[in-house]
């Protein structure tokens, strides 16, 4: 979990008495803009500038509570997210800020964010997204820019084998809208195709707004914030 905190303090623009006059060695994949060039001159190798490992980092998380959350097979979506927020609380250094839970809807839980945290934050949005195309860009990049943010999104639960067959009476779980449907096996590789669609749609535009983005499914919620800093 120090792996996270470290990413965190390695991207995100900090006050800068919080930045320390140290320097290291360059690691490959370091960011040129970090390079301490007269530290690297003094050294006769490439230095970057240290970080304070002591900085203070206020840490806040959204987790989505709608009803399309309870979706699930063996458990609800709804649950690995809530463990998904309990490790991203755990990754918050001793004297570190936790800002929270923010439940509720995407949108306006963006526009929160963008008001009222503090700019050397990190913050966690736990969703199946399905309100994301309520959302501008504007607004996603806007929040990039000002937060060191972070997506974890739901996959559809049956993405890969759709349980039903035949005639089916289904309800929408976000609206109670009841629909009858035929599922044979054309409409399953339909449904599955959608579903990665989807999916891809979601973590192709988070990430060119600037997001970390992975997605999660109800058995690995605290494992996901790993795989969006490339650490599992």
């Amino acid at each position: 979990m120090t792996c996270v905190r470290r990413a965190v303090l390695r991207t995100r623009s900090l006050p800068k008495e919080r930045v320390c006059g140290g320097s290291r060695e360059y690691d490959p994949g370091n960011e040129a803009r970090v390079i301490d060039w007269p530290a690297s001159a003094r050294r006769g190798s490439i230095q970057i500038r240290e970080r304070d490992r002591h900085a203070t980092l206020a840490w806040a998380a959204v987790v989505d509570t709608s009803p399309s959350m309870k979706a699930g097979r063996d458990r609800s979506l709804g649950e690995a997210a809530r463990e998904a927020g309990e490790f991203w609380r755990e990754c918050a250094a001793p004297g570190d800020r936790w800002l929270g839970v923010d439940p509720g809807g995407l949108l306006g839980g963006l526009d929160r964010a963008l008001h009222r945290l503090p700019g050397h934050s990190a913050r966690l949005v736990i969703s199946d997204f399905c309100d994301l195309p309520e959302v501008p860009d504007a607004l996603l990049r806007a929040v990039a820019r000002g937060l060191d943010s972070t997506a974890l999104v739901a996959r559809d639960p049956w993405r890969k084998a759709f349980p039903l067959a035949g005639f089916v009476t289904i309800a929408d779980l976000e609206t109670g809208a009841v629909r009858k449907f035929f599922i044979g096996a054309s409409e399953r590789l339909r449904f599955e195709r959608l579903a990665g669609e989807r999916e891809r749609s979601v973590l192709t535009r988070l990430t060119k707004a600037g997001w970390r983005a992975a997605t999660f499914d109800e058995n690995d919620g605290g494992r996901a914030v790993l795989r969006a800093f490339r650490a599992a």
